[in-house]
């Protein structure tokens, strides 16, 4: 997927000859990853396909025999989502971490909001709300300060990037919304705090 980067598995790979006519055909594993042989001799299309996506295939010349990796980056033919729906879930994005008590944008962070910036450069009529959340740990009042913080931080660098300040919108909601019992009082995990510790890009229009 050449937005999310998550490899296609169930992908069809054709062989086609210069007059269009189909040699071979396979499809890719669970890796994503494919396997085929050619007649080295001549010219081949390779055409990657994928219900969902736009198909796309490149030309091979006649080689040397060695091996040759051919990597595809289908795009999706339409964004299936519509108003109230979290574009971070649609695109599979891992989640974007701040440090404790930090709301600057980790390298890790960085990637992944990459990845929504090249889904609002493909679908220029998307508006988003980013909305950051915090765990229970510390003062609601600071907590509900710091998502704010972040969400305008998040929103600043996809400004910075390129995004046109009109089509975002942020928001904090500190430990208001948590997904489960971890609330203020009650002993959870560190990983089950972390669910907690999220952000959200809900599509407005």
């Amino acid at each position: 997927d050449k937005i999310s980067n998550e490899v296609l598995i169930g992908a069809t790979v054709k062989v086609l000859d210069e007059n269009n006519e189909e040699l071979l055909s396979t499809i890719t594993d669970s890796k994503g990853n494919y396997s085929l042989e050619l007649d080295c001799h001549k010219g081949n299309f390779v055409r990657a396909l994928m219900e969902g996506y736009i198909p796309f295939e490149e030309y091979i010349g006649a080689s040397d025999g060695k091996p040759k990796i051919i990597d595809f980056y289908l795009e999706r033919d339409r964004l299936t989502a519509g108003f109230g729906d979290d574009l971070a879930k649609l695109l599979q994005l891992s989640t974007i971490y701040f440090d404790f008590d930090k709301y600057n944008i980790r390298k890790d962070s960085e990637v992944e909001i990459e990845k929504v910036i090249a889904a609002m450069e493909k679908y220029p009529s998307l508006i988003l709300k980013v909305n950051s959340h915090t765990d229970s740990r510390g003062p609601a009042a600071y907590n509900l300060w710091l998502s704010q913080k972040r969400a305008e931080s998040t929103v600043n660098y996809m400004i910075k990037e390129g995004i046109d300040s009109s089509r975002l919108v942020s928001e904090g909601f500190g430990e208001t919304k948590l997904l489960n019992e971890c609330e203020d009082g009650i002993k959870c995990s560190a990983a089950k705090h972390d669910v907690n510790r999220r952000s959200e890009f809900i599509i407005l229009e």
